[in-house]
This record gives C-alpha cells, sequence and structure tokens, in this order.
C-alpha cells in the first residue's frame, strides 16, 4: 500500500512530457502487428540478428512498474 502511494505522488512529479513520449511510443506499437513487424524489420536490416531485437514492452497507468520497464527499454534502443 505505502509503495502504491508512493509511486503514484512520484508519477504526479515526473515530467508530463516525457510520460506522453512513453505513452505515445508504447501505443503505437501495442496497437499494431504491422508496426512491430516493421520495426523488427528495421532493426534487422541495421544488423541485428533475430534473437537480438527486441519489441517495445507495454505501459499501463494500473501497473505503475511497467513504467520502468517501458522506460528502460525504449533507453537502452535509442540510438543516441
Amino acid at each position: 500500500m505505502l509503495c502504491n502511494l508512493i509511486a503514484q505522488y512520484s508519477l504526479e512529479k515526473f515530467p508530463s512530457e516525457i510520460l506522453s513520449l512513453i505513452k505515445n511510443i508504447c501505443s503505437h506499437f501495442r496497437g499494431s502487428g504491422l508496426r512491430r513487424a516493421k520495426f523488427n524489420r528495421v532493426q534487422k536490416d541495421l544488423g541485428k540478428k533475430e534473437s537480438e531485437t527486441k519489441q517495445i514492452l507495454a505501459y499501463s497507468e494500473k501497473k505503475w512498474t511497467s513504467l520502468l520497464t517501458a522506460t528502460q527499454r525504449i533507453r537502452e534502443m535509442w540510438p543516441f
């Protein structure tokens, strides 16, 4: 219970622009198998092996821990 309250309070302080960007990226790929397939193909075109390709992870406002995993995956895949 206390962890949920802490997480909820922390999300209120989280920059809304970053949270919106994460939500948009996750929902863009979650909503379309074709987009996920194209994203996979782009990774292969950039030299990744099939076993090295990764998908964008889902973000759910109900599961606050998903923000961490989605953010880590996006950051891991960001080319900069």
